[in-house]
């Protein structure tokens, strides 16, 4: 993981750059790059981490320049995770002109099948262990809040992890 620091008034912000598997079942080869920024308040380096699954789908998380609002809220209690999921923002990008290198129509389902919310709460779980994070908060509006379920209902059926 690469992580690099700014500033923004009262907090540090660091940006992780994380190699994750395409596929995290191992039947497809190849990585690709998933991005977060952390949000800290000053005073709060030693705050449990809480992970922000942005709404859409397909939106990148905030780039905030102030803190205000929920996340002023949240960063009482917590350092704030802001993940961009796999296919959006500065993630590797899904889109018509990444597509096109992939292949046919039947190769570039079997790309986006790799895109769903278990493979997104998978890179998560990546992510949280190279932040060396024993268990982190979820939060998510709309569609944002159905993909941390969408693991738990996986695992209950018996698929694995």
């Amino acid at each position: 993981m690469h992580t690099e620091i700014h500033r923004i008034p009262g907090h540090d912000v660091h940006e992780h750059v994380l190699s994750v598997p395409l596929d995290h079942a191992g039947m497809q080869a190849g990585t690709i790059e998933v991005f977060s920024r952390e949000i800290v308040r000053d005073g709060g380096a030693d705050r449990p981490r809480l992970l922000w699954f942005q709404g859409g789908p397909g939106n990148r998380a905030n780039r905030p320049s102030s803190i205000s609002g929920w996340l002023d809220r949240a960063l009482e209690d917590y350092r704030v995770v802001l993940l961009d999921q796999r296919g959006t923002g500065r993630s590797t990008p899904a889109d018509r002109q990444t597509l096109a290198n992939v292949g046919g129509a039947q190769e570039q389902a079997t790309y986006l099948a790799h895109f769903r919310a278990d493979a997104i709460v998978a890179a998560a779980a990546v992510l949280r262990q190279a932040l060396d994070e024993g268990a982190w908060t979820a939060l998510g509006p709309s569609c944002g809040g159905v993909i941390p379920n969408s693991g738990a209902r996986r695992r209950r059926r018996g698929g694995r992890r």
